[in-house]
């Protein structure tokens, strides 16, 4: 092996490591989920803390089974709470739902969407999410940015 393949098996394996120690740094696990929805002149947040997702009921194997809480059952509690953030539930329609994983040991819980039932409209829904323990999560409410500019 001449001076330069020693040189360059030198930088290749200083760049193994430096990829590898990145690598480890990006697969970090998050200790909270946020996220908010603009909807009707207002803005919805959440935040769910991996601890506590934690204390909810474990859903281990997923391909193999059906989640503690019924997807029906989180649709109901969503909607149920949505009465506090709207004057009109009857008037908006389920939109999505969604199964989201936290933490290392996988632990889950829904996010139910509801969007106005309205014709043509194409703006954010509000989602709730629904912890396997069939507790949803309270969301914060304010007048969006933009409409307390107007």
């Amino acid at each position: 092996m001449n001076a330069f393949s020693v040189g360059l098996l030198a930088i290749l394996a200083c760049e193994a490591s430096t990829l590898a120690a990145q690598d480890r740094r990006l697969t970090t696990i998050s200790e909270e989920h946020r996220n908010s929805y603009h909807v009707l002149d207002r803005t919805f947040r959440f935040v769910v803390m991996n601890s506590v997702v934690a204390k909810t009921p474990r859903w281990a194997r997923p391909r193999e089974g059906v989640p503690p809480l019924p997807m029906k059952k989180a649709i109901t509690i969503a909607q149920a709470a949505l009465r506090k953030y709207v004057d009109d539930p009857g008037k908006w329609r389920l939109n999505q739902i969604t199964l989201r994983s936290v933490g290392k040991q996988p632990m889950w819980y829904y996010v139910v969407e509801w969007c106005p039932a309205w014709d043509g409209y194409l703006g954010d829904g509000i989602g709730i999410p629904v912890l396997m323990s069939g507790e949803a999560v309270a969301l914060e409410t304010e007048p969006d940015g933009d409409a307390v500019r107007q």
